[in-house]
């Protein structure tokens, strides 16, 4: 059906009209919710999947119990004992579709400039590679891809290859699926406060000339991934996460290019200037942020204590996000991996102390003020489904 809508002003000046069916139109005709330059500005595709799961992303629901957003970290998998989809495989990331349209997972630079699909430097735990964990992505050809089979979560070895950042934009548009894309930098390894390898890239050995090797290892993986996309014509299925500035972005990629991206701007644990970052990305990001990832870590946490900014109190910094963009915040509430617990990039291992680190607990984070609302980036978007169910049939 072909829907001819025409907007007449009569002493006034419209900005932004709701139309059931079609959703919100601005001034010119285009989906409010997007920057003009990007794919699902325009209302031709406006019954496109992509444009339908980035409005849900956009348009958080607080009349519900729970409208919690799930982005399925590594896609599903580690399930039945762990004899399930490896992590970042095919079966893993169509699988999770069961759950949610929205992927998140983490890309990686090989030394020939390859986007690797990978949440380790190493190669050794992921898969049957059998070289050393101290082979570490960033300084091997992708040449040494070839061949190696994922490891399941019980650590069986199985039948799916690793995945170059192509073959999942592949997969986005078969599937109908979007992604939000976490680029990994390449750093430098420290244990116990000293410097094992890479030390090039140690901060408290090298301060600006390392933050900024840090830097641009990131924005050369994040120029390649729009390179990629763009091959495909395939942009408007990612939002990138992004702990720097629009300013920061805008000094490697051109205006043009930024006003088609869609970004998540990550706000680290700790980070002292989270309000002013946030202002930043306000101001500059507009329409292009679908989000704001809020990571604090428990109660006690800044981000979720009570502030007033220009003589307007909020109850927390998910507060603040939602009353100056009506976008949702954002977390990772992680989930231990094994009875090791969880893994670092390095393959270091770790058990969490609950008390200081909160975000696996899942009914703690529903009591968050706009908690929920979240994005949850989550190993499990089959519990976050059971979360959501829950506390919308209690609602009822």
């Amino acid at each position: 059906m072909t829907l001819s809508i025409e907007m007449t002003e009569n002493r006034g000046n419209i900005q932004t009209v709701k139309i059931p069916g079609v959703g919100i139109v601005d001034h010119d005709g285009g989906n409010a919710l997007f920057y003009p330059d990007h794919y699902c500005y325009d209302l031709k595709h406006n019954i496109d999947p992509v444009t339908r799961i980035w409005k849900r992303v956009k348009m958080p629901r607080l009349d519900l119990g729970a409208d919690v957003l799930v982005a399925a970290h590594r896609g599903f998998w580690g399930d039945n004992l762990g004899a399930g989809y490896p992590e970042n495989s095919t079966g893993a990331f169509e699988t999770a579709q069961k759950y949610t349209d929205v992927l998140e997972t983490d890309i990686m630079m090989t030394k020939d400039k390859r986007m690797v699909i990978s949440h380790d430097y190493s190669l050794s735990r992921l898969s049957n590679y059998p070289g050393p964990l101290t082979d570490y992505l960033f300084d091997l050809n992708s040449g040494v891809l070839s061949g190696l089979l994922l490891r399941k979560r019980n650590t069986d070895v199985s039948v799916y290859p690793y995945l170059f950042f192509e073959n999942l934009v592949d997969i986005l548009l078969q599937k109908h699926m979007v992604l939000t894309v976490d680029i990994k930098d390449i750093r430098a390894r420290v244990v116990n406060g000293q410097c094992v390898a890479n030390c090039d890239y140690d901060t408290k050995l090298h301060g600006d000339t390392a933050r900024l090797k840090i830097k641009e290892s990131w924005m050369t993986c994040l120029q390649t991934c729009i390179q990629i996309a763009e091959e495909k014509n395939a942009l408007q299925y990612l939002a990138f996460k992004t702990p720097y500035t629009y300013d920061e972005l805008a000094a490697y990629v051109s205006e043009p290019t930024l006003r088609k991206l869609l970004f998540m701007p990550v706000i680290q644990p700790k980070r002292k200037d989270f309000l002013n970052f946030t202002d930043g990305w306000i101001d500059k990001g507009g329409k292009k942020v679908i989000a704001y990832e809020t990571n604090f870590l428990n109660e006690r946490d800044p981000y979720l204590k009570s502030f007033t900014r220009d003589g307007v109190t909020y109850e927390n910094l998910l507060h603040y996000v939602f009353q100056k963009t009506g976008l949702r915040s954002g977390c990772y509430p992680e989930e231990p991996i094994g009875q090791k617990g969880t893994v670092t990039r390095f393959v270091d291992w770790k058990m969490k102390y609950t008390v200081n680190d909160r975000r696996g607990d899942h009914y703690w984070l529903m009591t968050v003020p706009y908690g929920k609302i979240m994005v949850m980036t989550s190993d499990r978007p089959d519990i976050w489904d059971k979360v959501n169910q829950i506390y919308n049939m209690t609602s009822q």
